[in-house]
């Protein structure tokens, strides 16, 4: 079987067509579950806080934007007994501990 030029182009134009729409429902989910997703975590944290024992790890992690193309990042995980909280940070120092924990420290 072969296809006349007009008939690629048709099917090319349909499967970009497919993978924009794909995208853009991705993009709208994401956007919709932003606000939701971050009172989530402002619980999470807040569990962590009133722990006894937290445990934490950070892993590298590669973060790509538009504002910032791709970078190094951190992948912060906070551990407790009761809360589990994964968060893409830039930095592996202390601050990100002081704000995720606000001031509260675990026995250990």
């Amino acid at each position: 079987m072969y296809l006349t030029n007009y008939e690629l182009w048709r099917r090319k134009t349909w499967i970009v067509r497919r993978d924009l729409l794909a995208f853009a429902v991705v993009w709208r989910a994401l956007r919709q579950a932003a606000k939701p997703l971050a009172r989530a975590g402002e619980m999470i944290a807040a569990r962590l806080r009133e722990a006894q024992v937290v445990g934490c790890d950070e892993t590298d992690a590669r973060l790509s934007t538009d504002a910032l193309g791709t970078r190094m990042a951190w992948e912060w995980v906070l551990v407790s007994d009761r809360a589990v909280l994964h968060q893409i940070r830039l930095s592996r120092g202390r601050d990100v501990l002081d704000e995720l924990m606000a001031g509260h420290r675990p026995r250990c």
